[in-house]
């Protein structure tokens, strides 16, 4: 039986989790270097347009 052991980052750069060294690593491993998806979300159809939303604030703000 042959057990594979991943190697562990000795140190860590402050403030970086180690969920995203090993995320990295595996994209690398599996050449992913295109680019990510955003995680922006679209627009909601019925959301307002940006004049109808200064209307609204001038509005509020009278």
């Amino acid at each position: 039986m042959s057990v594979v052991l991943e190697q562990r980052p000795s140190s860590l750069p402050p403030g970086l989790n180690r969920s995203t060294v090993y995320a990295r690593q595996r994209r690398a491993a599996n050449d992913e270097s295109g680019p990510r998806r955003s995680r922006k979300k679209p627009t909601q159809p019925r959301a307002l347009k940006s004049e109808e939303r200064a209307q609204v604030v001038e509005v509020l703000h009278s």
